[in-house]
């Protein structure tokens, strides 16, 4: 993916594009963590399972091991170019642009 689909991906509200983008996860990241806190708590892999349907058994049992051993749940690829401030900027700027009618 390059810079400029990370970009958009970020910043849906720049997307020229006609129709929705492609999901990948077909779960919520809250789902996925109230799941994991749930079967830690005691709960059965079935009754967790009954109660997010959409999550899979192996995605949860992985996700429980890395909860357990520590690991931070990171993003793949390589870091954004731009973060925070200089970011907020550009976006602003674009927007901007767009409004005035100039292609960007």
């Amino acid at each position: 993916m390059g810079w400029c689909n990370r970009f958009v991906a970020r910043h849906p509200e720049l997307n020229l594009r006609s129709g929705a983008a492609a999901i990948t996860r077909k779960y919520n990241r809250n789902h996925m963590e109230a799941a994991v806190e749930m079967y830690l708590a005691g709960k059965s892999m079935s009754e967790v399972t009954q109660r997010f349907p959409l999550l899979h058994q192996r995605t949860i049992r992985r996700r429980v091991l890395r909860v357990q051993r520590g690991e931070v749940d990171r993003r793949r690829g390589p870091r954004p170019l731009l973060e925070g401030q200089p970011e907020q900027e550009l976006v602003a700027w674009i927007l901007d642009m767009q409004c005035r009618g100039t292609r960007v």
